[in-house]
């Protein structure tokens, strides 16, 4: 019967003693987040210029940003991100990928998808001068009415 409890306790001695020689390396975490600098974007419809912003585990030394597979920028200082133009690049579909490393280069990568469209802010700009324009054309107009109206 007391040979029992003294192999529970040299079990428990061996585990207290070993355990703390056991190491689970745990894979980097990485998290994606796009950012509009300046441009467009609606859906998965993106133009113009954005910064690409990175949430990682305390581990990770560097990112590795690519576009299509092909590598575009390393960035090697917290916070992790990469500013880019999609005028850079052809219009349509595009895989977005960060890959993240730590000091036992391990990765762990994420990406995400978006469709490159043409860019229209010019476009938004004409049209918003000549609603203000017409405004003011009209503004003036009302304005010329009343004063004529006012003097009869």
């Amino acid at each position: 019967m007391r040979a029992i409890p003294k192999l529970a306790c040299l079990i428990l001695l061996t585990l207290t003693v070993l355990l703390p020689c056991v190491t689970v390396e745990a894979k980097p975490a990485i998290n994606l987040s796009l950012y509009k600098n300046y441009g467009y974007g609606l859906g998965d419809d993106m133009s113009g210029v954005w910064t690409i912003n990175t949430e990682t585990s305390n581990d990770v030394t560097y990112v590795e940003f690519y576009i299509d597979d092909t590598l575009q920028h390393v960035d090697s200082s917290v916070p992790y991100s990469w500013q880019f133009n999609t005028s850079n690049y052809t219009i349509g579909k595009h895989t977005i990928t960060a890959i993240a490393y730590d000091s036992s280069s391990q990765t762990e990568m994420t990406s995400i998808q978006r469709n490159f469209v043409q860019d229209h802010t010019d476009t938004v700009i004409i049209i918003v001068v000549i609603s203000v324009i017409i405004s003011l054309i009209i503004a003036t107009a009302f304005a010329l009415y009343k004063i004529r109206k006012n003097k009869k």
